[in-house]
């Protein structure tokens, strides 16, 4: 049986807690750009107001493109937010478009006020994260 609390769900981006886990569970699909990047970023932001937790699990695998005019705000300004409201663990799920992993990759460039790590695969992303204070 899941434990899941469903959060946001839009066609793009779909957001759940995870009470097995204790982590939020982020599902982006198909095209981002800087508006829709920064309009899921706000939601998960909110999200996390309302729901508290440490972790979260970004699964990028269905985004299909690039976008990266905000990967470095992302990285930077959205993780520190993130970091504030007590998130230390985010683990993404790379995407399979070629274009939109090399942002995935970028952002975590950036990324300084947790720890952070990328998979290919849920399974490896959910361990990681159980393996995490």
């Amino acid at each position: 049986m899941l434990q899941q609390d469903l959060l946001v769900d839009t066609p793009s981006f779909v957001l759940f807690y995870d009470r097995a886990s204790q982590c939020i569970y982020a599902e982006w699909k198909g095209p981002h750009d800087a508006t829709s990047v920064v309009a899921g970023c706000s939601a998960m932001r909110q999200s996390l107001a309302k729901q508290p937790c440490a972790k979260i699990l970004d699964d990028s695998r269905q985004i299909t493109n690039n976008w990266d005019e905000v990967a470095e705000w992302v990285g930077t300004d959205f993780f520190r937010i993130l970091s504030k409201q007590g998130v230390r663990y985010f683990a993404r799920i790379c995407p399979t478009d070629p274009a939109s992993r090399q942002s995935v990759k970028r952002t975590f460039q950036y990324a300084k006020h947790m720890e952070v790590a990328l998979f290919d695969d849920v399974a490896s992303a959910y361990a990681w994260l159980q393996d995490q204070p």
